[in-house]
Protein backbone atom coordinates (compact mmCIF):
# COMPACT_ATOMS: atom_id res chain seq x y z
CA UNK A 1 0.00 0.00 0.00
CA UNK A 2 1.28 3.48 -0.99
CA UNK A 3 1.62 5.99 2.13
CA UNK A 4 -0.48 8.86 2.40
CA UNK A 5 1.51 11.90 0.87
CA UNK A 6 2.25 14.23 3.18
CA UNK A 7 0.65 17.64 3.51
CA UNK A 8 2.60 19.73 0.64
CA UNK A 9 2.83 22.71 3.47
CA UNK A 10 3.66 25.90 4.15
CA UNK A 11 1.34 28.30 2.22
CA UNK A 12 2.52 31.98 0.54
CA UNK A 13 1.22 34.03 3.30
CA UNK A 14 3.52 37.16 2.19
CA UNK A 15 0.51 39.18 1.04
CA UNK A 16 -1.10 39.05 4.04
CA UNK A 17 2.24 41.30 6.01
CA UNK A 18 0.65 44.33 7.64
CA UNK A 19 0.04 46.15 10.47
CA UNK A 20 -0.64 43.02 12.72
CA UNK A 21 1.36 40.13 11.02
CA UNK A 22 5.06 39.82 11.00
CA UNK A 23 6.87 37.40 9.34
CA UNK A 24 10.36 35.70 9.20
CA UNK A 25 10.69 33.21 6.96
CA UNK A 26 8.28 30.57 7.43
CA UNK A 27 7.16 31.69 10.94
CA UNK A 28 4.91 34.28 11.48
CA UNK A 29 2.83 36.15 14.49
CA UNK A 30 0.12 37.88 15.17
CA UNK A 31 -0.42 40.91 17.04
CA UNK A 32 -3.44 43.24 18.01
CA UNK A 33 -4.14 46.77 16.53
CA UNK A 34 -3.58 49.33 19.17
CA UNK A 35 -7.33 49.68 19.11
CA UNK A 36 -8.51 46.06 19.86
CA UNK A 37 -11.69 46.68 21.04
CA UNK A 38 -12.73 46.60 17.60
CA UNK A 39 -11.83 42.64 17.37
CA UNK A 40 -13.01 42.09 20.96
CA UNK A 41 -16.49 40.20 21.21
CA UNK A 42 -17.42 40.99 25.52
CA UNK A 43 -20.27 39.11 25.65
CA UNK A 44 -18.94 35.73 23.32
CA UNK A 45 -18.51 33.26 26.48
CA UNK A 46 -21.57 33.99 27.69
CA UNK A 47 -23.31 33.44 24.13
CA UNK A 48 -21.28 29.95 23.72
CA UNK A 49 -22.69 29.04 27.08
CA UNK A 50 -26.03 29.27 26.12
CA UNK A 51 -25.31 27.33 23.17
CA UNK A 52 -24.03 24.17 24.83
CA UNK A 53 -19.75 25.56 23.96
CA UNK A 54 -17.40 25.38 26.62
CA UNK A 55 -14.87 27.23 25.14
CA UNK A 56 -13.86 29.80 21.78
CA UNK A 57 -11.74 26.17 20.89
CA UNK A 58 -15.67 24.91 19.94
CA UNK A 59 -16.66 27.57 17.73
CA UNK A 60 -15.21 26.40 14.71
CA UNK A 61 -16.75 22.79 14.29
CA UNK A 62 -20.14 24.11 15.25
CA UNK A 63 -22.86 22.93 12.69
CA UNK A 64 -25.90 21.73 11.79
CA UNK A 65 -28.17 20.64 9.18
CA UNK A 66 -31.11 18.93 8.36
CA UNK A 67 -33.91 18.53 5.28
CA UNK A 68 -36.97 19.90 5.87
CA UNK A 69 -40.19 20.79 3.38
CA UNK A 70 -37.25 19.56 0.31
CA UNK A 71 -35.01 22.02 1.13
CA UNK A 72 -31.61 21.54 2.99
CA UNK A 73 -31.41 23.82 5.65
CA UNK A 74 -27.90 24.47 7.59
CA UNK A 75 -26.77 26.74 10.48
CA UNK A 76 -23.04 27.43 11.66
CA UNK A 77 -21.30 29.87 13.60
CA UNK A 78 -18.27 29.97 11.00
CA UNK A 79 -20.14 30.41 7.46
CA UNK A 80 -17.55 28.71 5.92
CA UNK A 81 -20.05 25.49 6.66
CA UNK A 82 -22.22 26.77 4.02
CA UNK A 83 -20.46 24.60 1.30
CA UNK A 84 -20.76 21.41 2.04
CA UNK A 85 -24.58 22.56 2.53
CA UNK A 86 -24.46 23.69 -0.93
CA UNK A 87 -22.86 20.45 -1.77
CA UNK A 88 -25.48 18.41 -0.53
CA UNK A 89 -28.12 20.60 -2.29
CA UNK A 90 -26.69 20.38 -5.53
CA UNK A 91 -26.34 16.72 -5.52
CA UNK A 92 -29.88 16.52 -4.20
CA UNK A 93 -30.84 18.69 -7.30
CA UNK A 94 -28.89 17.36 -10.02
CA UNK A 95 -27.75 20.63 -11.35
CA UNK A 96 -25.73 23.85 -10.68
CA UNK A 97 -27.01 26.46 -8.22
CA UNK A 98 -27.75 29.84 -7.75
CA UNK A 99 -26.24 31.44 -4.84
CA UNK A 100 -27.96 34.88 -3.74
CA UNK A 101 -25.58 35.60 -0.63
CA UNK A 102 -27.08 38.13 1.92
CA UNK A 103 -23.44 39.26 3.25
CA UNK A 104 -21.18 42.06 4.32
CA UNK A 105 -18.46 40.41 2.47
CA UNK A 106 -17.87 38.61 -0.93
CA UNK A 107 -16.37 35.66 1.06
CA UNK A 108 -14.69 35.43 -2.61
CA UNK A 109 -11.20 34.62 -1.39
CA UNK A 110 -8.50 32.43 -2.12
CA UNK A 111 -8.88 29.28 -0.02
CA UNK A 112 -5.71 27.20 0.99
CA UNK A 113 -6.37 24.68 -1.82
CA UNK A 114 -4.36 23.49 -4.49
CA UNK A 115 -4.71 22.24 -8.10
CA UNK A 116 -3.10 19.14 -9.82
CA UNK A 117 -2.37 19.20 -13.45
CA UNK A 118 -6.08 17.69 -13.94
CA UNK A 119 -8.12 20.37 -11.76
CA UNK A 120 -8.42 18.14 -8.51
CA UNK A 121 -8.70 19.91 -5.57
CA UNK A 122 -5.77 19.14 -2.56
CA UNK A 123 -6.10 20.30 1.22
CA UNK A 124 -2.88 22.25 1.42
CA UNK A 125 -2.77 21.46 5.30
CA UNK A 126 -3.48 17.75 4.96
CA UNK A 127 -3.13 16.33 1.47
CA UNK A 128 -6.45 14.98 1.29
CA UNK A 129 -8.36 14.95 -1.96
CA UNK A 130 -11.34 17.53 -2.01
CA UNK A 131 -14.23 16.66 -3.79
CA UNK A 132 -17.54 18.12 -4.85
CA UNK A 133 -19.41 15.35 -5.29
CA UNK A 134 -18.25 14.50 -1.51
CA UNK A 135 -19.36 16.67 1.14
CA UNK A 136 -17.12 14.99 4.06
CA UNK A 137 -14.16 15.92 1.95
CA UNK A 138 -15.27 19.34 1.87
CA UNK A 139 -16.13 19.55 5.77
CA UNK A 140 -13.01 18.00 6.23
CA UNK A 141 -10.79 21.03 4.14
CA UNK A 142 -13.33 23.61 6.24
CA UNK A 143 -12.46 21.49 9.89
CA UNK A 144 -8.72 21.76 8.92
CA UNK A 145 -8.78 25.42 7.70
CA UNK A 146 -7.70 25.02 4.32
CA UNK A 147 -11.66 26.79 3.49
CA UNK A 148 -12.11 29.41 5.99
CA UNK A 149 -14.89 32.22 5.78
CA UNK A 150 -13.72 34.22 3.30
CA UNK A 151 -12.90 31.96 0.77
CA UNK A 152 -15.30 29.15 0.91
CA UNK A 153 -17.24 30.30 -2.94
CA UNK A 154 -14.36 29.92 -4.75
CA UNK A 155 -14.02 25.67 -4.26
CA UNK A 156 -18.03 25.97 -4.91
CA UNK A 157 -17.28 27.58 -8.23
CA UNK A 158 -14.71 24.93 -9.33
CA UNK A 159 -16.49 22.27 -8.07
CA UNK A 160 -19.12 22.59 -10.23
CA UNK A 161 -21.91 23.76 -7.51
CA UNK A 162 -22.63 27.04 -8.81
CA UNK A 163 -23.32 28.29 -11.81
CA UNK A 164 -23.97 32.26 -10.69
CA UNK A 165 -23.49 34.34 -7.66
CA UNK A 166 -25.80 37.13 -6.55
CA UNK A 167 -24.01 38.87 -3.90
CA UNK A 168 -27.05 41.36 -2.01
CA UNK A 169 -26.22 43.70 0.38
CA UNK A 170 -28.45 46.26 2.91
CA UNK A 171 -29.29 49.30 1.01
CA UNK A 172 -27.60 51.79 2.83
CA UNK A 173 -24.58 50.05 2.17
CA UNK A 174 -22.41 50.92 -0.66
CA UNK A 175 -21.88 48.82 -3.33
CA UNK A 176 -18.42 46.99 -4.85
CA UNK A 177 -17.12 49.19 -7.67
CA UNK A 178 -17.75 46.05 -9.86
CA UNK A 179 -21.58 45.39 -9.90
CA UNK A 180 -21.83 42.92 -12.67
CA UNK A 181 -18.49 40.90 -13.63
CA UNK A 182 -17.13 37.51 -13.78
CA UNK A 183 -16.07 35.29 -11.11
CA UNK A 184 -13.30 33.67 -11.82
CA UNK A 185 -11.00 30.69 -10.26
CA UNK A 186 -8.66 28.89 -11.62
CA UNK A 187 -4.63 27.66 -11.24
CA UNK A 188 -2.12 30.39 -10.00
CA UNK A 189 1.29 30.03 -8.85
CA UNK A 190 2.83 26.78 -8.60
CA UNK A 191 3.58 25.09 -5.01
CA UNK A 192 7.40 25.70 -3.92
CA UNK A 193 7.88 22.72 -2.90
CA UNK A 194 5.01 20.43 -4.94
CA UNK A 195 5.93 21.92 -9.19
CA UNK A 196 3.14 19.78 -9.94
CA UNK A 197 0.80 21.52 -7.60
CA UNK A 198 -0.45 24.96 -8.26
CA UNK A 199 -2.18 27.47 -5.46
CA UNK A 200 -6.20 28.18 -6.21
CA UNK A 201 -6.47 31.87 -8.01
CA UNK A 202 -9.53 33.55 -7.40
CA UNK A 203 -10.44 36.96 -9.21
CA UNK A 204 -13.34 39.11 -9.68
CA UNK A 205 -13.08 40.35 -12.98
CA UNK A 206 -14.24 41.22 -16.27
CA UNK A 207 -13.98 38.27 -17.66
CA UNK A 208 -9.96 38.42 -18.15
CA UNK A 209 -8.19 36.29 -15.63
CA UNK A 210 -6.59 32.80 -16.69
CA UNK A 211 -9.22 30.81 -15.61
CA UNK A 212 -10.78 27.16 -15.54
CA UNK A 213 -13.92 27.75 -14.36
CA UNK A 214 -15.95 31.15 -14.59
CA UNK A 215 -19.33 32.08 -13.42
CA UNK A 216 -21.90 35.44 -13.64
CA UNK A 217 -21.22 37.90 -10.55
CA UNK A 218 -23.65 40.23 -9.56
CA UNK A 219 -23.50 42.70 -7.11
CA UNK A 220 -27.11 44.62 -5.76
CA UNK A 221 -29.16 46.07 -2.99
CA UNK A 222 -31.91 43.63 -1.27
CA UNK A 223 -34.49 45.77 -2.89
CA UNK A 224 -33.18 45.19 -6.47
CA UNK A 225 -32.74 41.64 -6.55
CA UNK A 226 -33.63 40.43 -10.41
CA UNK A 227 -36.86 38.65 -10.26
CA UNK A 228 -35.47 35.91 -12.88
CA UNK A 229 -32.89 33.42 -11.75
CA UNK A 230 -31.98 30.50 -13.45
CA UNK A 231 -31.73 26.75 -11.65
CA UNK A 232 -32.16 25.77 -8.47
CA UNK A 233 -31.34 28.79 -5.74
CA UNK A 234 -29.65 28.89 -2.43
CA UNK A 235 -30.78 31.72 0.18
CA UNK A 236 -27.35 31.99 1.67
CA UNK A 237 -27.29 34.52 5.24
CA UNK A 238 -24.79 35.69 6.64
CA UNK A 239 -25.58 37.90 10.25
CA UNK A 240 -23.14 39.77 9.41
CA UNK A 241 -25.65 41.69 7.04
CA UNK A 242 -27.73 43.04 9.93
CA UNK A 243 -24.55 43.87 11.68
CA UNK A 244 -20.83 44.33 11.31
CA UNK A 245 -19.96 46.03 13.86
CA UNK A 246 -17.14 43.82 15.40
CA UNK A 247 -15.24 44.35 12.01
CA UNK A 248 -12.66 41.58 12.39
CA UNK A 249 -9.64 41.70 10.18
CA UNK A 250 -7.29 43.74 9.72
CA UNK A 251 -8.97 46.74 7.71
CA UNK A 252 -11.48 47.40 10.46
CA UNK A 253 -11.08 50.96 9.47
CA UNK A 254 -13.62 50.53 6.75
CA UNK A 255 -17.18 51.62 7.50
CA UNK A 256 -19.08 48.74 9.52
CA UNK A 257 -22.12 50.30 7.64
CA UNK A 258 -25.52 50.19 8.51
CA UNK A 259 -26.83 48.63 11.67
CA UNK A 260 -29.90 47.13 11.01
CA UNK A 261 -32.70 46.19 14.13
CA UNK A 262 -34.33 42.89 13.82
CA UNK A 263 -37.72 44.45 11.81
CA UNK A 264 -35.35 45.83 9.39
CA UNK A 265 -33.40 42.60 9.07
CA UNK A 266 -36.68 40.50 8.78
CA UNK A 267 -38.03 43.06 6.01
CA UNK A 268 -35.49 42.79 3.50
CA UNK A 269 -35.57 38.72 4.39
CA UNK A 270 -39.25 39.21 2.75
CA UNK A 271 -37.78 41.36 -0.22
CA UNK A 272 -35.26 38.71 -0.89
CA UNK A 273 -37.98 36.05 -0.99
CA UNK A 274 -40.25 37.71 -2.49
CA UNK A 275 -38.21 37.94 -5.59
CA UNK A 276 -37.23 34.08 -5.54
CA UNK A 277 -39.38 31.99 -7.08
CA UNK A 278 -40.13 29.53 -3.23
CA UNK A 279 -40.36 26.47 -5.33
CA UNK A 280 -36.82 26.60 -6.49
CA UNK A 281 -35.29 27.39 -3.11
CA UNK A 282 -33.27 24.08 -2.59
CA UNK A 283 -31.24 25.20 0.17
CA UNK A 284 -31.37 27.87 3.29
CA UNK A 285 -27.61 28.25 4.60
CA UNK A 286 -26.94 30.45 7.79
CA UNK A 287 -23.62 31.58 9.48
CA UNK A 288 -23.81 33.82 12.85
CA UNK A 289 -20.68 35.56 11.68
CA UNK A 290 -18.38 35.50 14.65
CA UNK A 291 -15.82 38.12 15.43
CA UNK A 292 -18.01 40.84 12.86
CA UNK A 293 -21.59 39.92 14.01
CA UNK A 294 -21.63 40.56 18.17
CA UNK A 295 -23.26 37.89 19.65
CA UNK A 296 -25.54 39.28 21.64
CA UNK A 297 -27.30 39.78 18.28
CA UNK A 298 -27.60 36.16 17.05
CA UNK A 299 -30.22 34.61 18.74
CA UNK A 300 -33.13 37.88 18.12
CA UNK A 301 -31.88 37.75 14.38
CA UNK A 302 -31.77 33.68 13.48
CA UNK A 303 -35.80 33.95 15.42
CA UNK A 304 -36.37 36.87 13.15
CA UNK A 305 -34.83 34.30 10.37
CA UNK A 306 -37.09 31.30 11.38
CA UNK A 307 -40.17 33.74 11.63
CA UNK A 308 -39.85 35.15 7.98
CA UNK A 309 -38.61 32.04 7.12
CA UNK A 310 -42.01 29.94 8.74
CA UNK A 311 -44.00 32.98 6.20
CA UNK A 312 -42.57 32.22 3.02
CA UNK A 313 -41.70 29.02 2.90
CA UNK A 314 -43.45 27.20 5.40
CA UNK A 315 -40.24 25.69 7.41
CA UNK A 316 -38.47 27.54 10.22
CA UNK A 317 -35.02 26.85 11.98
CA UNK A 318 -36.69 24.45 15.01
CA UNK A 319 -33.78 21.56 15.74
CA UNK A 320 -31.38 23.71 14.51
CA UNK A 321 -30.66 25.96 17.23
CA UNK A 322 -30.18 25.12 21.03
CA UNK A 323 -32.97 26.74 22.15
CA UNK A 324 -36.79 26.58 20.25
CA UNK A 325 -37.29 29.51 17.61
CA UNK A 326 -41.06 29.66 18.38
Amino acid sequence: MRPAPDPPGPWPHAHLEGRVLRLDGDRFSVSLHPDWDHFVDPRLPETLAGWGLVSPDAVPGWRRWTVAGGRLLSVSLEHSWALPAWARAWRAAGEPLTVVHLDRHTDCGAPLLLLDGWGEMQDCLTGAPVRAGAPDSLEAAVDSGSIGIGGFVAPAVAAGLVREMVHAFPSRTPLPERRRCTLAVGAGAPHPRRPDLRWMSVSLDGGTAPATHRVPYLATHVPALPGRLDGPLVLDVDLDYASNRLRGEPDWEDAPGPELTEEEFAADLRLALRALDPTRIACVSVGTSPRYCPSERWRPLLDALSAVLAERLGVTLEGLLPWDPG
